[in-house]
């Protein structure tokens, strides 16, 4: 009987884990205003979180709000301390959310200003960045918006100054782009199919470095540019959702906490999740060491550029053989370096004519073709009549004769057309 009663009040009191908390936390704010969820079970579930939820900030923070929603202000008064002590800082932050979203401006303005006054430049926590999506997106009042803005501007100046921090951020950036650049394959038609490396590159590391600053700056415009407008109370909706989903307790992650500079690179480069308007105020703030790194890369790729790039060619013409050098830095003395190559072919072929040309005695062939022809011409006849045979031995003779003086003619203009 009394193991029984032990097991039985176990389990009545077992231990609800932090995901436990948060589905019933996101639950209750999607069912809050649908009329729902009954009086009687929304004690039942406020008694639980209060019991068995292992001193959880959000499970006191959610049967506070249950008991605020039931009009019971002693019980979430209680809550609401316990929730505070557990994390000041994350229970301020979620009723903010919470009215914000509910269009309570001034209680919202309250936890809100609870808030940012804990808040440290240099130990900022991850959280804070459901806080500055509200003032990003132009949720905030006029008076907070105005605070909001004082507090970013004097942050951002302190740690301007800091040396070590600013080029923490600007290497930052160098990564990312180094990345971008990494990640750029040159389009077929740009590839070089013979030479592949230079001195100090590769080729396709060189083609790369030139197409970064196109791609990083349509990828930056992109973000500038873009406008994916959600209806205010959705938006607002899903960030309070984002910021129940995010939470994690120190025993289910490490805590981080880093200053607001490094913060806003984290949270430009998550864009998954983080808000455009975050994204855009980042790069914003971020420009000109975004400039900086660009440079430092650029600068680079300039460095690894070969002060000149030099060509073999063996070159082979009619048994002619040569190795032709061929120096450039960006290409502009092509035509010189094509007139040497023309040169030397030129002198290749004037010495292959050479040999076709004719000599003394082609010229003695001629004239003994022309005697022959005008003798055969004048008495032809005649011996056509008394020595036929003779005639096509004269005749068969001059044909040899004229072979050579005719071929070589024929190979002197084929050759002197082709050059």
């Amino acid at each position: 009987m009394t193991w029984r009663r032990q097991t039985r009040d176990s389990s009545r009191t077992a231990l609800l884990t932090e995901q436990d908390v948060r589905t019933i936390a996101q639950g209750l704010l999607k069912n809050m205003n649908t009329g729902l969820l009954t009086a009687e079970r929304l004690q039942k579930r406020a008694e639980e979180l209060m019991v068995s939820a292992a001193d959880y900030w959000l499970s006191y923070g959610t049967a506070a709000l249950i008991y605020w929603l039931a009009d019971e202000q002693e019980k979430a008064r209680q809550a609401l301390q316990r929730a505070l002590q557990a994390d000041d800082q994350k229970t301020s932050l979620f009723f903010f959310l919470v009215l914000l979203r509910e269009k309570r401006t001034q209680a919202a303005d309250v936890w809100l200003a609870r808030y940012l006054d804990q808040q440290h430049p240099l130990q900022l926590a991850s959280h804070f960045q459901y806080c500055l999506e509200s003032y990003t997106d132009g949720w905030l009042s006029s008076t907070m918006r105005r605070k909001m803005e004082h507090m970013l501007s004097a942050w951002l100046q302190e740690q301007s100054q800091d040396a070590a921090l600013i080029e923490a951020q600007m290497q930052t950036w160098r990564d990312w782009l180094e990345k971008e650049r990494r990640a750029i394959v040159p389009a077929e038609e740009e590839q070089f199919k013979i030479l592949k490396k230079t001195p100090k590159a590769s080729i396709e590391e060189l083609l790369a470095g030139a197409h970064l600053p196109g791609n990083v700056l349509a990828s930056l415009q992109q973000v500038a540019t873009d406008d994916a407008p959600q209806p205010e109370e959705e938006a607002q909706k899903a960030l309070l959702t984002r910021f129940i989903a995010a939470d994690r307790s120190e025993k289910e992650a490490a805590f981080v906490q880093r200053p607001y500079l490094s913060w806003l690179a984290a949270w430009y480069f998550n864009a998954e999740k983080t808000a455009l308007s975050l994204r855009q105020y980042a790069m914003a703030v971020a420009k000109d060491w975004i400039r900086s790194a660009a440079d430092d890369i650029q600068g680079e790729t300039i460095q690894k550029f070969p002060d000149s790039i030099v060509f073999y060619s063996d070159l082979s013409y009619e048994g002619h053989t040569s190795t032709l050098r061929f120096q450039t830095l960006d290409g502009k003395n092509e035509r010189e370096e094509l007139q040497t190559l023309h040169t030397i072919i030129d002198a290749w072929q004037k010495e292959e004519l050479k040999k076709y040309r004719p000599g003394w005695s082609v010229f003695i062939q001629l004239f003994l073709l022309i005697g022959g022809g005008a003798c055969i011409y004048s008495g032809g006849s005649w011996v056509w009549e008394n020595h036929p045979y003779m005639l096509l031995a004269g005749v068969a003779l001059l044909c040899i004769i004229m072979t050579g003086p005719i071929v070589g003619l024929i190979i002197t203009a084929i050759l002197a057309g082709a050059a």
